[in-house]
């Protein structure tokens, strides 16, 4: 496993975060975060210490795999899955219509705009939400990436092992796949 990292995607269209912080008589500062959608599938995806657990010497299992694949033991929709990541604390929410949202309540010692939900020591709670949401909010050690590899075939060329998604940059990993990629499948 590798160092830890935190991540912080949002969709590039259709998402709108705000926060507005307080302090109570003790002291504490409270913040209040909206997160507003206006497109279906927008999403937020924050993690922290993520860290990612990985297949050793891939190239061999990828042999191993086409060659199962040749002999008719390895389907073509099967995928191998490289590696899973494992965040000490995630907050996921995305949008199943165009017009939803979520209103979240923290404990924070850290300034607002600096504030991750998923800080562990934020604290997060739901106070309202509105249409369809997929949420998961300030849970602790979850699994919410992985990476697969699969068997592709040409019909003129000899199959290869490559990723079954996630090739580009890390914002493209995020984004929903096109009809083309989902038939090719």
């Amino acid at each position: 496993m590798g160092a830890a990292q935190d991540m912080r995607y949002t969709s590039k269209q259709g998402t709108k975060l705000t926060a507005d912080a307080s302090a109570d008589a003790a002291g504490i500062a409270r913040a209040e975060i909206k997160i507003d959608f206006t497109a279906d599938g927008a999403f937020v995806f924050h993690a922290s210490g993520i860290r990612a657990q990985r297949l050793q010497n891939l190239s061999e299992i990828g042999r191993q795999v086409v060659a199962a694949y040749e002999q008719g033991s390895w389907e073509k929709s099967w995928i191998l899955v490289e590696a899973l990541y494992a965040a000490d604390c995630a907050t996921i929410v995305v949008s199943q219509d165009s017009s939803a949202g979520l209103t979240l309540a923290a404990k924070i010692d850290t300034p607002v705009p600096e504030l991750s939900l998923a800080n562990p020591k934020a604290h997060l709670g739901v106070v309202a939400s509105r249409g369809q949401l997929v949420q998961v909010v300030g849970e602790r050690n979850l699994h919410p990436l992985f990476t697969c590899f699969r068997v592709r075939s040409s019909l003129f060329g000899t199959p290869s092992f490559a990723p079954a998604r996630g090739e580009g940059s890390a914002s493209e990993v995020f984004e929903r796949p096109s009809l083309e990629e989902l038939l090719e499948a």
